[in-house]
């Protein structure tokens, strides 16, 4: 029995000693397990995903004479601003994806000595192509600038206008005394006196000339002068009328001004394949749209001004197994329901391909060590799209 112990245990020192097997180059490997030299590193692309949000903004400001449109112009009391106040309405919004390089997926291949392979890196380290170096470099996608949206004021807009003077004069009677001889005689003297026009004799003078500018066009328009403009003068004349009449009627209505400003926002989703929710940015309609910056902090608790992006979370039929050192590892993307909401409102829904959401595979360890096998991949997604094998068919023999 004895023997039979000390055959086992010789056995196993045996087995202790034996030299390690080298690892076969070449091999791919993450770079944080890297041990050898290596001939490139590749990383697959993290999906960025842009909102682009159109904002309109409204600024009404009310005319001088918005009291007395419904007297002198019988203008309804909706058709008449009745206040200076601005209003932020969303108009459009779109979404793309960009990618970037993902700092969890980068690999080394360590080549073996004896050969060295064609491949292509585009500008951010994707592999592009292995044993096919006719594929063509794209340049680097840039992200855009944002501009800031400036307020724009419209001060003094109603006072270009000099239809009447803001003064008006009027002959009155006053009496002077002049001394004759002994006696003091009272004489009367006329004289014209300049009298302020208060705002209501303004208007009713600004809505008598808005209907005098009616009456001339009608004339025009119903050919009642003996000698008027004709042709392309004709149309001139008339929409010159309604140029000036829109001008008088904003003294009563008021004026608004539209502008629009596009806020471009970024959102990496997480790689973790689950639902996911982010608060994007703050919307109301008084204020617009307010972006979150770490450095100026802004808290919004009303949750009905939040801008939510919702991500969902789908069902994965591929799974996939990698195992170091072995062969190229590539990804297939997911595609996810992305949601913008504002509120419980939905605004905007799209669909989009998440690279890191994807499923990582790994093509057989064998791919890489031959030569005359090609195939490429897709710098977008990180996918393989193509493989080929580029030895010549071997005939079959006849019988």
């Amino acid at each position: 029995m004895k023997k039979y112990h000390l055959f086992a245990i010789l056995l196993f020192a045996l087995l202790g000693c034996k030299s390690v097997e080298p690892i076969q180059k070449p091999y791919v490997i993450p770079v944080n397990q890297q041990k050898e030299p290596a001939l490139f590193y590749y990383n697959l692309p993290k999906t960025v995903l842009e909102f682009e949000i159109t904002v309109k903004q409204r600024q009404s400001f009310r005319g001088p004479y918005y009291q007395y449109g419904e007297k002198y112009l019988g203008l309804a009391k909706e058709a008449i601003i009745q206040r200076n106040h601005r209003e932020f309405t969303i108009e459009k919004i779109s979404s793309r994806t960009i990618t970037t390089p993902d700092s969890s997926q980068w690999y080394a291949f360590v080549h073996s000595e004896q050969t060295i392979p064609s491949f292509v890196l585009n500008s951010e380290n994707v592999l592009l192509a292995f044993n096919n170096g006719e594929i063509t470099r794209s340049t680097k996608e840039i992200f855009p600038d944002f501009q800031p949206p400036q307020p724009i004021e419209f001060e003094g807009y109603f006072y270009e206008l000099g239809m009447a003077n803001m003064v008006g004069e009027e002959l009155r009677t006053t009496f002077q005394h002049v001394k004759k001889d002994t006696t003091t005689v009272r004489v009367p003297v006329r004289e014209t006196v300049r009298i302020s026009k208060n705002t209501e004799e303004l208007a009713r003078l600004a809505a008598e000339f808005i209907q005098k500018l009616r009456n001339l066009r009608f004339e025009l328009t119903a050919g009642l002068y003996e000698s008027f403009p004709e042709g392309k003068s004709l149309q001139t004349s008339i929409e010159e009328l309604y140029n000036v009449e829109r001008r008088y009627l904003q003294l009563f209505t008021g004026y608004s001004k539209d502008t629009t400003y596009t806020y471009r926002l970024f959102i990496t989703p997480p790689a973790q394949n689950e639902p996911y929710t982010k608060v994007l940015c703050y919307f109301d309609t008084e204020e617009g749209l307010s972006l979150i910056n770490k450095k100026i902090p802004y808290r919004n608790n009303n949750k009905n001004q939040h801008l939510v992006v919702e991500i969902g979370c789908p069902t994965i039929p591929i799974t996939g197994e990698v195992n170091f050192p072995g062969g190229f590892v590539y990804r297939i993307p997911t595609q996810c329901e992305t949601e913008l909401y504002l509120g419980n409102k939905l605004l905007y829904s799209a669909k989009h391909f998440i690279n890191q959401r994807g499923t990582l595979i790994q093509l057989p360890h064998e791919i890489s060590r031959n030569p005359n096998i090609e195939f490429l991949i897709d710098e977008k997604s990180g996918t393989l799209y193509q493989f080929q094998s580029t030895q010549p068919a071997i005939p079959q023999k006849k019988k």
